[in-house]
């Protein structure tokens, strides 16, 4: 029987439909960049095809979220094959120097400054997964997203509210004022914003990404931080590359899940899981049982996050050794000290989900941390720079201690399920040091309880805050939830139903026996599932 006959009643608990398809599907967390992903695989693009078009729409339509100045990671799965994982995250200048912000009297890189700034990644993820697995000529991918920054687009209610509550961001740099703040204030719902400067960018990409690093884009760049002191400059940028990596694949509810290995969090999803798993839950319990072992879970892998993942060549204990069941029983009794960075979500990054009409499927996730990243846009480009080495610790024994050369502690991370060495699942989420967490849900519900895709983005969702330890539990004030937590020991923070602020979560479930495809995109996004 089709994996997906059991999800008759999909969709009429959230008033949310379940999109089906044939042949081939994408998710995204903006309506217009799925319908750009769809026109790609239409046309015959991979699915890596449709990921970079996508990825280009949504620097132009989400610019809170993502841009040319940030990070990115993949997840590509061919059908029959294994997993190719791409770390496209940047590293801390050559220039770097801990020192230098100790003898200011800082503590911490300071948020929105030029000393977070760490080598744009995501062009480069751009140039390299399209060079190994597309076959549609890059400018008529990056095409859709230089028109639209060109002509504009309308702005939705959620960047609408994005861009008010970081006005002061924006005010704090002439560039962001300019484009975010047209005539000076926060645009209405419905306003068309413009980013010509962006489709300029855009079009040097289309014809050669690497220009990104080495051109004029690059220059420019190198400009930008040199006038405001930082550290990032032309000799960073031309050092930049991309790695290919190896997944880290567990076990769990029958399927084999797969995250990024360090620097990127993913591995604590797989923790979570384990723990979960060892509790000996099944789809029969409550979903209460389901939300206070999950609550358990990040408590101990949020923890161990912090004392942990870093660079991988830092590192002190192996993905296999964190991984290790008896360790995790062990570090669910270690005190912890404070976390490195609040374990808060926030609006900083976009994930989508695609599988194409070869059953190639891709899990991407691209962002500049921060809501507006570092606020710097450099001059004349519309380049909106990441903030991401904020996460480096300038305690030189950290595990995540600021080197020059160094990739931060990166909290993306794109997911994707197998059962029986096929695709299952393709998923992720936004919102920092959420993203997990929310893993761990979607699994729990997707695997655990055999929920559709729509029931398993749409639940009310927990996010634990920081220290992890004693931190409250953040639960949308729905169906019982904070009653259900509180009742169960928990202290609980109530926030609104379906909080963009919790993150929001695309899922793509396939069942390969039939080719049908089953999507759902999170209510919380401006998203949309679509396929054929």
């Amino acid at each position: 029987m089709s994996r997906l006959a059991h999800f008759e009643s999909a969709g009429i608990a959230s008033g949310r439909p379940l999109v089906l398809g044939a042949r081939a599907m994408v998710v995204t967390p903006s309506a217009w960049a799925s319908s750009v992903g769809l026109e790609v695989l239409r046309a015959g693009g991979t699915a890596v095809d449709a990921a970079v078009a996508v990825g280009a729409a949504l620097s132009v339509a989400h610019p809170n979220q993502c841009g040319l100045g940030g990070d990115a990671f993949w997840l590509i799965r061919p059908r029959g094959d294994a997993t190719f994982a791409l770390n496209a995250s940047g590293r801390a200048p050559a220039g770097a120097a801990a020192g230098d912000l100790l003898d200011r009297g800082l503590t911490e890189i300071t948020p929105r400054s030029p000393f977070a700034v760490t080598v744009p990644g995501m062009v480069g993820g751009w140039r390299d997964a399209h060079a190994r697995f597309g076959r549609t000529e890059l400018a008529r991918l990056i095409a859709p997203a230089i028109e639209a920054a060109e002509r504009g687009l309308a702005v939705t209610p959620l960047l609408a509210r994005y861009i008010r509550s970081s006005e002061e961001v924006l005010r704090a740099r002439p560039e962001a004022t300019r484009i975010f703040l047209p005539g000076g204030r926060a645009p209405a719902v419905g306003h068309v914003l413009r980013q010509p400067d962006l489709a300029g960018t855009l079009r040097a990409i289309a014809r050669d990404p690497g220009a990104f690093y080495t051109g004029a884009p690059a220059g420019a760049i190198a400009a930008a931080i040199a006038a405001e002191g930082g550290w990032l400059d032309a000799g960073d940028l031309a050092a930049h590359a991309s790695d290919w990596v190896q997944p880290l694949t567990a076990p769990f509810g029958g399927w084999d899940v797969q995250e990024m290995p360090p620097n990127s969090q993913g591995i604590t999803a797989l923790m979570g899981l384990a723990l979960i798993g060892a509790a000996g839950l099944s789809g029969a319990d409550a979903p209460a049982a389901w939300a206070g072992a999950g609550i358990a879970a990040a408590r101990t892998f949020m923890a161990v996050r912090d004392r942990e993942i870093a660079d991988p060549a830092s590192m002190r204990r192996t993905p296999q050794e964190l991984l290790d069941l008896r360790f995790l029983r062990g570090a669910q009794h270690e005190p912890c000290g404070p976390a490195e960075t609040a374990a808060t979500p926030a609006g900083d990054t976009v994930h989508f989900a695609i599988v194409d009409e070869d059953g190639t499927a891709v899990s991407c996730i691209q962002s500049v941390f921060d809501i507006f990243g570092s606020g710097i846009v450099v001059p004349g480009t519309g380049i909106l720079l990441q903030d991401r080495g904020r996460s480096f610790s300038l305690d030189d024994a950290h595990v995540n201690a600021l080197r020059p050369g160094r990739r931060p502690m990166h909290t993306l991370a794109p997911g994707l399920a197998l059962q029986d060495g096929r695709t299952a699942a393709v998923f992720g989420c936004m919102g920092g040091h959420a993203q997990t967490q929310v893993h761990v849900q979607l699994l729990s519900a997707l695997a655990g309880r055999g929920a559709d895709p729509v029931e398993a983005v749409s639940a009310p969702r927990w996010v634990l805050g920081a220290p992890p330890e004693r931190a409250t539990v953040l639960a949308e004030d729905r169906d019982g939830l904070p009653e259900l937590l509180e009742a169960g020991g928990h202290a609980v923070e109530r926030v609104d139903p379906f909080s963009p602020a919790m993150g929001n979560a695309q899922v793509i479930v396939a069942d390969e026996d039939t080719g049908v495809l089953a999507g759902a995109a999170d209510p919380r996004s401006d998203g949309a599932a679509l396929g054929y």
